[in-house]
């Protein structure tokens, strides 16, 4: 737990750092920790990328019936519960869809 959270904190503080201060950052840290967390920096631009495309844009209003394909990818397999922002439904992936 104690490297986890090691990691945590270097992952953060060198997130938007340039490469001369992470050099300092890892100077004398744990190889095994220092890899870990190169490793989360280097795939950073990857998670943006990721998050700014999404699968589909339904409508706020949108209603997700059990059984119905969403994304070509996905089935409803039952609605959780909604809030004032969300609504939060269960899905299946398929796996087998082109």
């Amino acid at each position: 737990m104690q490297n986890w959270e090691r990691a945590q904190d270097l992952y953060e503080m060198g997130i938007r750092a340039d490469e001369d201060e992470r050099r300092r950052l890892m100077a004398e840290v744990d190889p095994e920790i220092a890899a870990f967390v190169r490793k989360l920096w280097e795939q950073q631009p990857d998670a943006r990328s990721f998050l700014a495309d999404p699968l589909i844009n339904p409508p706020p209003s949108a209603v997700f019936e059990k059984g119905q394909r969403i994304g070509g990818r996905f089935t409803v397999l039952q609605s959780i519960g909604k809030g004032a922002w969300a609504r939060c439904i269960k899905l299946a992936m398929n796996c087998w869809a082109a």
